[in-house]
């Protein structure tokens, strides 16, 4: 199970969580005051956000509008694409005055166990051509050896 919030108001008293698992009762307290932040947990605003969008949204089936506007504000605060939001990308940098592109050819590596027959632009026989090919020099060794053509091996 995952537990978790956004504290609001002064961080004085406990949290105490308690239930059941796999070994048996379960019981841990502490006091909000004494946690500090850290960096390595910025992902858990994101992770309470998403929450609470999918909340909001879950419920907005006759949305109305402060519910949308809760949305669009949550989206706005975290970054977070909703129904009533997006994202759009403005470079303010030219970077090809010139308008012209440059074509760069960019090797790029196979995935493991991929083929370099994979690769595009390489002409590679179907295997039906090599079935082919097997099943006439099959014919043509035959009519030989009827026609009385000296054995190979």
């Amino acid at each position: 199970m995952l537990v978790f919030g956004k504290w609001r108001g002064p961080r004085d008293g406990r949290i105490v969580l308690s239930g059941v698992n796999g070994d048996g009762a379960y019981r841990q307290s502490f006091a909000p005051g004494e946690v500090q932040t850290d960096e390595k947990n910025a992902g858990l605003r994101a992770l309470w956000a998403r929450n609470r969008l999918a909340r909001l949204s879950d419920y907005g089936q006759g949305e109305n509008a402060e519910q949308k506007a809760a949305i669009v504000n949550l989206g706005l605060t975290y970054n977070l694409l909703t129904a009533h939001t997006s994202f759009v990308a403005v470079d303010e940098v030219v970077r090809n005055a010139g308008g012209a592109g440059n074509e760069v050819k960019q090797p790029l590596p196979l995935p493991k166990g991929v083929s370099e027959l994979a690769v595009p632009g390489r002409r590679v026989p179907e295997p039906e051509f090599w079935l082919l090919a097997l099943a006439a020099l099959a014919t043509v060794w035959r009519l030989a050896r009827k026609n009385g053509a000296p054995r190979l091996f």
